[in-house]
């Protein structure tokens, strides 16, 4: 019995033994497999971390690019619409410059000739290679011959100019002895034109001519401007700006039939040379030079000489300072009765000879204040002034 109940004993023992070897092999498969999930977890979210990390920094690197290239984009597009604002700009001036070329730099000449088929020289020789283009009428024609007129009569003519081309004008028009009209057509501005020497010098027919527009500014020399239009009766170039003009001779020298200037806006304020500036205008009777400013004129020699019919002048505000000539200043002035030159200075003058020769009409003068200490020459000084009857010379130095 015993035996049996220790067999029973050992049984039991090992069943639960058996028993508790399979629960803790359960257990065991149960925390491995715990462990397992746990490591796949592990690796599950330690992949996720370093892929979301990935994905991030993908997503920042993408988003620096998209806005490196947005910027890029930009300056880009900023500098092809500025280069369209320039080529904008650049055909608009483009645009104007050709406008001003067929109509801002404009001469309308008009001639008269007297038979069929008549050949005449437009321009001087000197001046063609500045002119862009030339029409007569509605026959268009070569600036570099002369040009055939098919009948008598008036002629329109039209010379257009190259812009920014002109530097001179010197002797443009000089001795056209067939151009009666002249108009200038121009609304320029910033004009580089320096020279007007003898423009219309011996355009002997002109008698019409309209020079308002002409841009004058920048030139230095008027010399001979007008000389020997002797059809001009009568000019308006008040317009004119002339601070910078230094030579004024001959302007008007023999303008034979003018009656009329009109120079009041006149700035002669560096002019140094007005020899024979109204040199045998033997049509005026009185002539304004009242406004003139001559501080810095050094020769003034035949200014008024042969001016046959002047009655009148006014030069008591001309500051002569600096004057060293006026030989025949007023020499065949016949109807000038008399001239108040008691404010001249004459310290610097050199030269006073014929200074009132053939003053026929002149009958008091006073020069007692003249100053003749450098004087030269004071030959003939008032020769044939057959009416005048007392002259002061008490003051006069005559040791040279």
């Amino acid at each position: 019995m015993k035996d049996n109940s220790d067999i029973n004993n050992k049984d039991q023992n090992l069943k639960n033994s058996n028993k508790n070897s399979k629960d803790e092999y359960l257990i065991s498969q149960i925390e491995l497999n715990a462990i397992n999930s746990a490591q796949k977890d592990g690796n599950s979210l330690s992949n996720n971390y370093y892929e979301n990390n990935g994905n991030n920094n993908k997503n920042i690197d993408n988003s620096f690019s998209i806005k490196r290239l947005k910027f890029w984009l930009f300056i880009i597009l900023a500098i092809v619409f500025l280069l369209m604002i320039i080529s904008i700009i650049y055909l608009i001036l483009n645009k104007e410059d050709e406008k001003e070329d067929v109509s801002q730099y404009t001469f309308h000449l008009k001639y008269y000739t007297y038979n069929d088929n008549e050949t005449i020289s437009l321009i001087n020789a000197s001046f063609i290679e500045l002119i862009y283009k030339m029409e007569i009428g509605i026959e268009k024609i070569n600036p570099q011959s002369e040009y055939l007129f098919k009948y008598k009569g008036y002629h329109d003519v039209f010379v257009y100019i190259k812009k920014n081309k002109i530097r001179s004008m010197n002797s443009m028009f000089k001795n056209i002895t067939k151009l009666e009209k002249i108009f200038y057509n121009s609304y320029i501005n910033k004009d580089i034109i320096v020279d007007m020497e003898d423009m219309f010098s011996g355009c002997v027919s002109l008698s019409t001519i309209y020079l308002e527009d002409l841009v004058t500014q920048s030139i230095t020399t008027m010399k001979g401007m007008f000389d020997k239009c002797k059809s001009l009766t009568s000019i308006d170039i008040s317009s004119f700006k002339t601070q910078n003009v230094k030579d004024m001779s001959y302007m008007f020298n023999n303008c034979l039939n003018l009656r009329y200037i009109n120079f009041s806006g006149f700035n002669t304020e560096k002019v140094i040379n007005m020899s024979r500036m109204f040199n045998n205008c033997q049509s005026l009777t009185s002539i304004n030079v009242s406004k003139f400013n001559t501080e810095n004129v050094k020769d003034m020699s035949y200014m008024f000489n042969d001016c046959n019919n002047l009655r009148y002048i006014n030069v008591t505000y001309f500051k002569t300072q600096n004057v060293e000539n006026m030989k025949f200043l007023f020499s065949n002035c016949y109807l000038l009765t008399s001239i108040d030159i008691s404010s001249l200075k004459t310290q610097n003058v050199k030269d006073m000879s014929n200074m009132f020769n053939n003053c026929y009409e002149l009958r008091f003068i006073d020069i007692s204040k003249f100053n003749t200490e450098n004087v030269k020459d004071i030959s003939y000084m008032f020769n044939n002034c057959k009416r005048l009857k007392y002259i002061n010379f008490t003051y006069f130095k005559t040791q040279n």
